[in-house]
């Protein structure tokens, strides 16, 4: 299986190479290399070989894996702007869109949680319609992380 390049870029100091690979909704790669190593310049790797990166013990090479939550507060962290993700396209086919009502059950929380974190969603992922909300499942793992239901 092959994760795709959705993010470039490096450290301010120049010495680290940053990368996010995306292997399916919800499932990243966030990537970090010394600039003498080859990882991160790759547009598509396998994800084995993420895999390795993520559980090994190089200084010089590792992986943080985890969901659109985790690779923001990784993003944040290394003072890298989020609006360079490429995060892709929603598919509408897959009950990507969702009432605010469905979401906060489905993730556990209260509405006013939801209501209280606007701001926070990414560009594009909430919308209000009438008097209700209309969120992404993206936008909801962005803000809240994975839902383990």
């Amino acid at each position: 299986m092959k994760a795709e390049r959705i993010f470039e870029g490096t450290s301010e100091d120049g010495v680290w190479n940053k990368a996010i690979f995306k292997v399916k909704e919800g499932i990243y790669y966030y990537v970090s290399e010394n600039s003498t190593i080859e990882i991160t310049g790759r547009e598509f790797i396998d994800v084995n070989i993420l895999e390795k990166v993520h559980q090994g013990e190089d200084h010089n090479l590792f992986a943080v894996k985890g969901d659109e939550r985790d690779m923001l507060q990784q993003l944040e962290m290394d003072s890298l702007n989020c609006e360079d993700v490429e995060w892709g396209d929603l598919n509408l086919l897959d009950n990507e869109i969702m009432s605010s009502t469905d979401a906060t059950e489905e993730w556990g929380i209260e509405s006013s949680t939801l209501r209280k974190r606007i701001n926070d969603f990414p560009k594009g992922s909430i919308r209000k319609i009438g008097t209700t909300y209309a969120v992404t499942r993206f936008g909801m793992r962005c803000v809240f992380g994975s839902n383990e239901i």
